[in-house]
């Protein structure tokens, strides 16, 4: 599973704000540029700067979107668990949680991993 607070902490700690990139063509190879214009990536593709510069900008609010969705998770797995006492049956049975709400929590997580 990734390590969301990890990553939080890292972009946290990161000194780089909004990322744009200049294109290259030809002989002249794509830079990533920072707000204050200075360049901080050189020598890449456009496919790579693009990439870096898209992944790098968007990764903050992916975290953020990660943890909510998990807490609405673990919320309407909760709200399940008030009306229905039996837990799921899961399909790893070495580590069975010690609430039906976490029961069918672990019960949708591996369901839609299994959708991969």
């Amino acid at each position: 599973m990734v390590d969301i607070k990890r990553l939080q902490e890292i972009c946290e700690k990161a000194t780089l704000e909004k990322l744009t990139m200049e294109y290259g063509f030809e002989d002249f190879p794509a830079s990533i540029i920072n707000e204050d214009g200075e360049i901080v990536a050189s020598e890449l593709t456009n496919e790579d700067a693009e990439y870096l510069t898209a992944a790098a900008n968007a990764l903050p609010k992916a975290l953020d979107e990660i943890e909510r969705l998990r807490k609405a998770l673990k919320l309407a797995c909760s709200k399940l668990a008030d009306y229905i006492d039996n837990p799921p049956t899961l399909e790893n049975k070495d580590n069975i949680p010690e609430t039906v709400a976490e029961c069918w929590e672990l019960y949708f997580s591996e369901k839609v991993r299994d959708e991969k």
